[in-house]
């Protein structure tokens, strides 16, 4: 029971890290006539690619926030920005192990509850 969190966190981590490459490989315009498009490999995904593009509007956010509050130059801007999908990814499978370890933590009766009956 104590390696569900921990399972579903790194699960949740190798999902966003696949839609995040898929979504990277097949490019902002899927309806562009491209490789992805015209020669379709087997572990393509639009779905996937789709969930993945997704994932950068909280990287836009992070990257706005720190530029504003800590005046960057460009070219530390644009490594944050490469960099935050990365952020994105660690914070959301945290979140998943936080709540995944609350939900096992509550959902077994008590002790004492046990032992009264």
């Amino acid at each position: 029971m104590r390696r569900i969190p921990f399972a579903l966190a790194l699960l949740t981590a190798v999902f966003l890290i696949a839609c995040n490459v898929e979504s990277g490989l097949r490019g902002l315009n899927p309806d562009v006539e491209s490789d992805w498009v015209l020669h379709p490999a087997w572990w393509q995904s639009d779905t996937l690619a789709d969930w993945g593009f997704f994932l950068i509007f909280p990287s836009l956010y992070e990257s706005v926030l720190l530029s504003h509050f800590m005046s960057l130059d460009e070219r530390s801007a644009a490594i944050f920005f490469l960099l935050s999908p990365l952020l994105t990814i660690a914070v959301t499978s945290f979140v998943v192990f936080l709540v995944a370890k609350f939900l096992i933590r509550f959902s077994r009766p008590a002790k004492w509850f046990q032992a009264s009956s």
